[in-house]
């Protein structure tokens, strides 16, 4: 059976309907990183309902374990890379399983030296990423 693991910086309600959808079908965990700040909270925010998702945060999980049971039946969802620190370290462990690994990004700026310099990071790192998922 698959098992989907998304990996969020702040339980955000961008990936909620998803989740939840996924969540009806296979087995799926949601880490995060951050709690709601109180910003957010003061905006309306709240933790979304996820349907059957199991929610953990980051800092409760034993990550040995975790990598250990990432098989190729795995499917690793990222959200952002290098502008969260502990879900981008997560991603450079899982990148060593046999696990899929996603990554959703914006729109990268491609201009200058750093913008070429991002190209030829994204090259290198995408046989990592990309995997065929199929549910046979």
């Amino acid at each position: 059976m698959i098992k989907i693991n998304f990996f969020l910086n702040v339980l955000s309600i961008h990936q909620a309907p998803l989740i939840r959808k996924l969540s009806d079908s296979y087995h799926v965990n949601v880490f995060y990183d951050k709690p709601l700040s109180s910003h957010r909270k003061s905006l309306g925010w709240d933790i979304p309902e996820f349907g059957q998702a199991n929610i953990y945060s980051i800092e409760s999980i034993n990550e040995y374990k975790l990598l250990d049971e990432m098989t190729s039946d795995t499917v690793n969802i990222f959200s952002g890379l290098n502008a969260y620190p502990s879900i981008h370290k997560f991603f450079k462990k899982c990148v060593r399983t046999n696990a899929s690994n996603y990554v959703q990004i914006e729109s990268l700026n491609l201009d200058g030296i750093k913008g070429f310099i991002r190209k030829i990071k994204y090259k290198i790192l995408e046989p990592k990423c990309i995997h065929k998922w199929t549910d046979e």
